[in-house]
């Protein structure tokens, strides 16, 4: 990795974080402009020289986020239950009740319990 590789990797992955965040709750791995090894370890050598503790905290939040990029399979499955959920959104309160929006909330659970594991992974790798 060149050195200025790290600061590339980083704003090229913060552009993919700051316009997905408006859109999902996870993204198909595939969005990514880097694969994950190298989005870490660019990280991580911005965390060595980083002073800047708000700085610090931003990038360690983007070192978890990482756990947010999945199989394209469950992205969409999230994509198709957040779509679900926007267009019930304005029928407050809503229930799921046809079986198989059922198994779509079930799915989508799934995959944000798995997620959420990931991240506390992340977590524990960026705090060592």
């Amino acid at each position: 990795m060149k050195t200025e590789e790290p600061d590339k990797i980083i704003h090229d992955y913060g552009i993919i974080l700051e316009i997905g965040s408006s859109i999902s709750t996870a993204f198909p791995v595939n969005f990514l402009p880097y694969p994950i090894d190298e989005i870490k370890k660019a990280i991580k050598i911005a965390l060595l020289y980083e002073k800047d503790l708000s700085m610090r905290e931003a990038l360690k939040s983007a070192y978890i986020s990482l756990a947010e990029f999945i199989p394209l399979e469950d992205a969409l499955i999230v994509f198709r239950f957040e779509k679900f959920a926007m267009e019930k959104s304005n029928k407050l309160p809503y229930k799921i009740e046809k079986p198989e929006d059922q198994l779509l909330q079930k799915k989508y659970t799934e995959i944000h319990k798995k997620i959420a594991k990931k991240m506390e992974e992340l977590l524990s790798e960026i705090n060592m």
